[in-house]
């Protein structure tokens, strides 16, 4: 699911490397009032970074009649010859609804004459490929072929767009060091705005009749933190409500979260009526259930497996909200996020089961906030289906709701997660539940560790020259089974694929085995591998080997880095219980052995064991993080965990060659 408003711009950057306009152009003079910013003096701290953003200002001039008109201004300095790709003008809009008007832009280079760019120059583009149809585009002006470090790049144009919703958002600070973010909202006579910037302190606007400004100065560029938000829920933004006076009710307004519940229901219960057809197919689908929890099982799974296309058509009138009929969705066969939520709603239907749509952020489980009632805080639909006393075989992700009592969450998009699983990447997140009695958000459960586990057993034969054979044997269950259904998803390309991942790990690297069980049919996956790997250890001068104590099968991240934080930490929910057997060469015996370790802490708990025999080393790991949301203040106690574990998995085992008499 795609929305045309700011949420989803970052996700085109990558598509906008067009080639630049060819032709020769005459010089032409910047205007006074991009000559006026390049002017001013900034003291923006820029740290590394390759540009400056000198000026961005929104416009928005809302109309009595829906129309909505942004005139947009935006000034770069380019301030290394690798900040050239921010010399590039874009203004998203939809194909049928919006309009664009005086797009324009010049670059004014360190030396030399000015160049300008306008009608001519601008090349249309599609920002959601992916999307089999889409409204969505974007004008560009690319002049990153052109420009260079001390130059400045400038452009304003403006879009007219229709609008349904009586809201807006907009990002002021970016990944890029802003010097003046500036939002000006004018609405007609006798209108109201209430607006607030979210990521600092209370900001209020200046009001001026009917016109509202904020303005911030020495934005420092947004950066992501490990195991940190992303730039949606943690860069500073601007949200704003758009209050028309009763008589104007054209402009859909939202004073609370019934209100945008009443509105999820006007676009996707009538969508997600059964007809002949969905009934006769659910009946066949149900023809061996004997259970109500069979039917529910059968006819999600078949909903799980439908298709994904992205589908965003006639956004300026709230398409990208509003489902296809899942009679639609079942002849043709494929939909998004909302049309799969559709169709098993139906299903279900049918066969006398309620399901209701559940709005979220997919992606960031703090995104969403209950601060602003708003369907544009979401990007994403999954379903939740009414279970009243029916027992289920795994009652994680049931929850207890106001209105409609017990019911069960489940995403039909997400291909690698079974019905009684949810996804890792959006357990904990704060969603929408679309029925009767929601008046507020409502938590996604996160599963408890021993539910998200891997099991590991390893057998390494070390040899005299360094070499090694390993056998492993790995037994995956909920998101850690869902990251290898995704991992490995065309079994048929199993070998290739772990033999690259191997590679990455272990150089030389010859793959004997590898075997994979349950991708398909069970809760459960096994992973049987065997290889040998000649540099596993680090000869010394033919008398010692040196080699880690923990068997890696792909590329480990880095370290944490110290601080200071900023954004809150984000902990994923996982338990792992490892033993592996080292045997010994003959003519060698153990020199240097690491120390055991031990973690206990209250987000999770790590334990280190290694014990030596005569021809043998056993090493277990034990381990155990709770999944939540942690202050950003906690980090250097969680950094703290995090590097003491792999200081010590760091820590070589050293065999020494016997000396003979």
């Amino acid at each position: 699911m795609r929305f045309r408003s700011g949420l989803a711009t970052g996700l085109t950057f990558a598509c906008l490397l067009v080639a630049s306009a060819t032709g020769a152009r005459a010089a032409d003079a910047a205007p006074a009032w991009l000559l006026a910013v390049t002017r001013q003096p900034s003291t923006t701290e820029v740290a590394d970074s390759t540009s400056l953003v000198l000026l961005d200002e929104n416009i928005v001039t809302i109309g009595t009649n829906g129309r909505r008109v942004t005139r947009q201004r935006q000034v770069i300095r380019i301030l290394k010859r690798e900040g050239r790709e921010a010399a590039i003008a874009r203004i998203h809009f939809a194909a049928k609804a919006d309009k664009i008007s005086d797009f324009r832009a010049w670059l004014i280079p360190a030396e030399g004459e000015t160049r300008s760019f306008g009608r001519k120059d601008v090349v249309e583009i599609a920002t959601a490929p992916e999307a089999l149809y889409a409204d969505t585009r974007a004008a560009v002006i690319n002049a990153a072929a052109e420009a260079d470090a001390g130059g400045v790049f400038g452009w304003e144009g403006t879009l007219d767009e229709r609008s349904t919703l009586g809201q807006g958002f907009q990002w002021l600070q970016t990944t890029t060091p802003v010097a003046v973010a500036r939002v000006i909202v004018r609405v007609p006579k006798d209108w109201r705005l209430d607006g607030r910037v979210r990521g600092l302190a209370s900001i209020a606007p200046q009001v001026e009749g009917d016109s509202y400004a904020w303005e911030l100065r020495d934005l420092p560029a947004f950066s992501e933190e490990p195991y940190g938000p992303g730039a949606t829920s943690a860069a500073i933004n601007l949200v704003y409500d758009i209050r028309p006076p009763r008589s104007a009710s054209g402009m859909r307004t939202f004073d609370s979260w019934a209100d945008v519940v009443t509105y999820a229901g006007e676009l996707h219960d009538r969508p997600a009526q059964p007809d002949p057809s969905i009934e006769a197919r659910a009946r066949e689908l149900c023809s061996e259930a004997a259970t109500p929890w069979d039917k529910i099982r059968v006819l999600s799974t078949y909903a799980q497996k439908l298709r994904y296309i992205s589908i965003a058509m006639n956004l300026g009138t709230g398409g990208g909200f509003r489902p296809n009929p899942a009679t639609d969705v079942l002849r043709c066969g494929y939909g998004d996020c909302k049309d799969k939520t559709t169709l098993l709603r139906a299903l279900l239907a049918s066969q006398g089961v309620k399901a209701w749509p559940v709005l979220c952020f997919s992606g960031d489980p703090t995104a969403a906030s209950d601060g602003w009632p708003s369907p544009l805080q979401f990007n994403h639909v999954f379903t939740a289906i009414e279970l009243g006393d029916m027992a289920v075989p795994d009652a994680t992700f049931v929850v207890e709701h106001p209105g409609i009592g017990r019911v069960l969450l489940f995403d039909p998009t997400d291909p690698h997660c079974r019905i009684g699983d949810f996804p890792a990447y959006n357990q904990g997140a704060s969603v929408l539940i679309c029925s009767p009695g929601t008046t507020e958000l409502s938590p996604v459960p996160i599963a408890p560790p021993e539910k998200n586990h891997l099991r590991r057993r390893a057998k390494v034969a070390i040899e005299p020259g360094g070499g090694a054979r390993l056998g492993v044997f790995e037994a995956f269950t909920g998101a850690a089974a869902a990251e290898i259904r995704d991992a490995y998803e065309h079994e048929s390309k199993l070998n290739e694929a772990f033999e690259r991942q191997l590679q990455g790990v272990h150089p030389g690297a010859v793959l004997n085995r590898v075997e994979l069980k349950g991708l398909d049919t069970e809760d459960r996956i096994t992973l049987r591998t065997g290889f040998g790997a000649p540099r596993y250890s680090r000869p010394i001068r033919d008398q010692l080997l040196v080699f880690m104590p923990i068997v890696r099968l792909k590329e480990s991240s880095g370290p944490l880095p110290a601080g200071p934080r900023k954004h809150p930490i984000l902990l994923p929910s996982m338990s792992l219980d490892e033993s592996t057997e080292f045997l010994l060469p003959d003519g060698y015996r153990v020199s240097e052995l690491g120390a055991p370790l031990v973690l206990e802490r209250e987000f999770g708990r790590y334990e280190l064991s290694l014990t030596q025999g005569e021809k043998n080393i056993i090493v277990r790991r034990v381990s155990t993080m709770h999944g939540g949301v942690h202050p950003a203040a906690r980090y250097e106690e969680i950094r703290s965990f995090v590097e003491s574990a792999r200081k010590a998995e760091a820590t070589p085992i050293v065999l020494e060659r016997v000396a003979t008499p």
